[in-house]
């Protein structure tokens, strides 16, 4: 069927072009356009990223999991600017701080995590943190408190 209405082309920056009709408008931006999407991806070089070691992954996956089990989660910030990945409250209240980190075996790495759990512990009044890591097992006495290490694969089999 024939569009019923004379059909109008705007003059637009390059990236976008809009076609009127007296009814509606549509937007047609030319990045999807295949041809140039083609242009695009031989034009660009890809660089592979290893997902086996990404952090970030894992740290998705974590959110994931706590929205899963319907927890409250924010991210906080301690009074000297260091930051915990996940701060889960109840009740109004802070009940859990979480960090995560690929692994705890270097000592920047292990001072880095701890310092900013530590100073979120004493500023929240908590005893006890958690530190996912991808393969680690323990706990770690730090100011009066305890934070536990435990492996990404326990806590998304909900073992923690």
């Amino acid at each position: 069927m024939a569009c019923q209405y004379p059909l109008r082309e705007e003059r637009l920056p390059r990236r976008k072009r809009m076609i009127t009709d007296n009814s509606s408008s549509f937007q047609w931006f030319p990045k999807f356009c295949p041809a140039v999407r083609k242009r695009n991806n031989a034009n660009t070089r890809r660089k592979s990223v290893s997902r086996a070691k990404n952090p970030h992954t894992s740290r998705g996956n974590i959110f994931l999991e706590l929205r899963r089990r319907g927890e409250a989660m924010f991210y906080y910030r301690t009074a000297n600017g260091l930051e915990v990945d996940f701060l889960c409250r109840r009740d109004n209240r802070a009940a859990a701080l979480i960090q995560t980190a690929w692994d705890m075996e270097t000592m920047d790495t292990r001072k880095r995590e701890l310092r900013a759990l530590a100073k979120a512990m004493t500023e929240l009044n908590l005893k006890e943190a958690l530190v996912v890591t991808h393969d680690g097992e323990g706990e770690i006495p730090v100011n009066g408190g305890t934070v536990r290490l435990a492996g990404v694969r326990r806590l998304l089999l909900g073992r923690v």
